[in-house]
């Protein structure tokens, strides 16, 4: 064979591997009849604050739950494949390096088949739920249902809970899946409405200056625990050194940023922080993934998630997508989950924690399987570690040992995403 012929054959081979990804089906593995009779335990998939110390009586069966996550999970062999994939897409001596993927592909490739999600979706709709969506990659479905059909087809109770002086509803025992189901469903996602935490460690105040009129950032704040000096962009720029490339035209141009969020912000807080630090004016783009949450008191840490992604990149364009929590279902996995399933941008940020043992089974598979989905599709993903160490578990800014055990945050602990702090330095 000639060179010239080799060389064409080079240029054939990644076509026909890219094919092969897209049409390639996923095996059948629901293989025997679903019976209600035949379940099994899944461990891990009640909170565990959910318990009697906690609990204030069953909660009423006709309580409405909107858009619940049922986790699919891959085969072995699937999961071996991907691995091998994504690292292929890293390896520049590789047909697949870069070789991003769609949603639809992804799934056709590593998702549930389309015979299994028949019967599952058959499954949930005789259970008596609403079938809201499956997802593109093939690895959740949203259904919505009551309480009590919750209960007969997770086997479970529902019950009312107060922690802390908050009310919370959730599942009083580990849910029970049909033997059948196992091979393809690791659990719901969440049955309660204990939520995520803001990683935002406290809110600083402005004044006006007396000479200017301008609005005046307090930067130095001084407690119990010290002096601490908060960072404008210009300190920002100066600590990374990235003035060399915002001069030089890397500033965000052509690139956008996702950012989760649960809330609605007000956009005159987005306008002032870019006019007081010079910015230029670059609205985000607003993306609401169902019923509008309005503002809530996540709008802080929201507003500032928008205005530092736009300040570290002044032109990028800033897609901010919220959702609104249910009682059974948090804002912020299905704005994360939206974000990924629809690659609404090359970068996603995420300011909320929850630890691993919170988050359970289902829940560490869920972000591990959906940050696996946002590498394929050539999607770099940021997390916050928060600021509670190993006591992740605990409420934000705790610092005493850690009361519910060493944890840390599930959503930024996989080897998918990029772990990272705040905007807060220790100057020794």
């Amino acid at each position: 064979m000639s060179k010239k012929m080799n060389w064409n054959l080079r240029l054939l081979l990644p076509v026909l591997v890219l094919s092969t990804l897209s049409v390639a089906q996923s095996p059948m593995r629901i293989t025997q009849p679903i019976n209600g009779s035949a379940l099994v335990r899944i461990p891990q998939t009640k909170h565990p604050l959910a318990n009697a110390r906690n609990d204030r009586g069953r909660l009423s069966g006709s309580q409405s739950l909107e858009r619940m996550v049922l986790v699919l999970k891959p085969s072995d062999a699937q999961q071996q494949e991907l691995s091998r994939f994504l690292d292929a897409q890293q390896n520049r001596d590789s047909y697949q390096y870069h070789r991003w993927l769609s949603p639809d592909e992804f799934g056709n490739k590593f998702g549930v088949s389309d015979a299994d999600l028949q019967q599952l979706t058959s499954w949930l709709q005789q259970s008596g739920f609403r079938v809201d969506q499956v997802s593109r990659g093939r690895l959740w479905i949203e259904f919505s249902g009551s309480a009590s059909q919750v209960e007969n087809a997770f086997h479970t109770e529902m019950h009312n809970y107060s922690v802390h002086g908050e009310k919370h509803i959730a599942n009083a025992t580990d849910i029970s899946l049909p033997e059948a189901l196992t091979p393809v469903v690791k659990g719901v996602l969440s049955l309660h409405d204990f939520r995520k935490k803001s990683n935002l460690a406290q809110a600083i105040p402005v004044h006006r200056d007396k000479t200017s009129g301008k609005l005046v950032p307090n930067f130095t704040i001084s407690n119990r625990n010290g002096t601490f000096h908060f960072l404008a962009p210009g300190d920002y720029r100066k600590i990374y050194n990235t003035e060399t490339l915002l001069k030089s035209g890397i500033d965000g141009s052509g690139v956008s940023i996702a950012v989760v969020g649960r809330t609605n912000i007000n956009l005159s807080d987005v306008r002032t922080f870019r006019k007081i630090f010079g910015l230029p004016e670059n609205d985000p783009v607003f993306i609401v993934n169902g019923k509008d949450p309005g503002i809530n008191g996540d709008e802080l840490e929201s507003a500032l998630d928008v205005e530092w992604s736009g300040a570290v990149a002044p032109k990028a364009t800033i897609k901010f997508v919220t959702t609104n929590s249910t009682f059974s279902t948090d804002g912020v996995d299905l704005s994360a989950s939206y974000i990924v399933d629809n690659v609404v941008a090359p970068i996603m940020s995420m300011s909320y924690s929850l630890c691993e043992a919170f988050l359970g089974t289902a829940g560490n598979e869920h972000f591990t399987r959906l940050y696996q989905q946002a590498a394929a599709e050539g999607m770099t993903v940021f997390v916050s570690t928060g600021d509670n160490g190993p006591a992740g578990c605990d409420f934000p800014q705790n610092f005493a040992p850690a009361q519910n055990g060493a944890n840390v945050s599930g959503l930024s602990s996989t080897p998918y995403n990029v772990s990272v702090g705040g905007t807060q330095f220790r100057e020794q």
